[in-house]
């Protein structure tokens, strides 16, 4: 194992600026002698497996998108089978950046997959599955992967903004789902965590992300009263229709009822008790309908309600007609 130099670096700008100029050959022949020279940096550590280095190699390989990377991914191969396990580390992660931007998603997986049971604790193959991840809409799970990464280079900043890009869409659909309890939970746990210190420029957004879920809340409770004051509203208006109606149907009811009595009543007695008897019958069906009155009004009621003096005055008038005609009557 060597240590990182920045010739590694300075090579692989050259040799990507070739492939920009369209000079390949070239390109591929440097780029045999910079693997055999940079596989030497061995298996993954902060110490050798330098950012700077690590960026530029992820530049590698998107420059292949509309170029056949057959012969460089050839040279790794071959270069892989007189390499040591810590070698091919380096080697395979060249081949990763590369496959990653010319294989379809699925081989992407599969690839990646197969790298990580190799090098568990290589962060950067982590990194690639969380892309994965991330594109499948599993923003969950990429972040669990980019934060496990994070632990093995806590200062990486394209895992940073990688973790950041995959919160986003997360807190989009709590939002889009109503779920704001389990959002503003999100933010405090994204907040207290060291990941964003120092970074006023996502700490400022998880803020106003925060707000935004904050006046969500605000707003459907807002709604909620609402709709609780409207169905109040409508229940209280339908109970008084139906109470009114009921009233109706109770007066026109004792109408009814007076009209066919008074009819029998006149057929079966003489007229002096006839006339008795209609009048109290009046009085009973007019208390009657006062005290379905009272029963379904929607005002409170008090004991000097006039309604209930009526009902009374009624009652007292039964009595002093039961008690001046009932017995003479009876006895006929």
């Amino acid at each position: 194992m060597s240590e990182y130099k920045p010739k590694h670096l300075s090579d692989l700008k050259e040799i990507i600026n070739l492939i920009e100029s369209g000079e390949e050959e070239e390109a591929l022949n440097k780029f045999k002698l910079h693997i055999s020279e940079v596989k030497l940096l061995g298996k993954f550590s902060l110490e050798n497996w330098k950012q700077s280095w690590r960026s530029e190699v992820y530049n590698l390989g998107t420059k292949f998108n509309s170029t056949n990377p057959i012969d460089f991914l050839n040279c790794l191969k071959e270069e892989k089978q007189k390499s040591n396990k810590d070698e091919r580390e380096v080697l395979d992660f060249y081949s990763s950046e590369i496959q990653y931007n010319t294989l379809p998603k699925e081989d992407q997986v599969s690839k990646i997959k197969n790298l990580i049971e190799e090098y568990p604790y290589n962060p950067e193959f982590r990194h690639n599955y969380a892309h994965s991840l991330h594109n499948n809409g599993k923003y969950k799970e990429a972040i669990e992967t980019y934060l496990y990464a994070l632990k093995k280079d806590k200062h990486n900043k394209h895992f940073e903004k990688s973790l950041f890009h995959s919160y986003i869409p997360l807190l989009s659909n709590l939002l889009k789902d109503s779920k704001y309890d389990e959002g503003i939970d999100l933010i405090k746990d994204i907040l207290k965590g060291e990941t964003f210190i120092g970074e006023p420029i996502y700490h400022n957004y998880f803020i106003s992300f925060n707000e935004r879920f904050q006046d969500q809340i605000l707003f459907s409770n807002k709604i909620k009263e609402a709709e609780n004051s409207i169905n109040e509203i409508i229940k209280t208006e339908t109970q008084k229709g139906q109470n009114r109606i009921i009233e109706i149907l109770g007066f026109f009811s004792a109408i009814m009822a007076f009209i066919f009595s008074t009819i029998s009543i006149g057929k079966n007695f003489n007229f002096s008790e006839a006339i008795i008897f209609n009048i109290s019958l009046g009085l009973i069906l007019l208390m009657f309908v006062l005290v379905i009155h009272l029963l379904f009004s929607n005002k409170k009621i008090k004991f000097w309600d006039y309604r209930i003096g009526l009902t009374i005055i009624i009652i007292l008038s039964l009595l002093l007609i039961i008690t001046e005609f009932g017995i003479p009557i009876w006895l006929k």
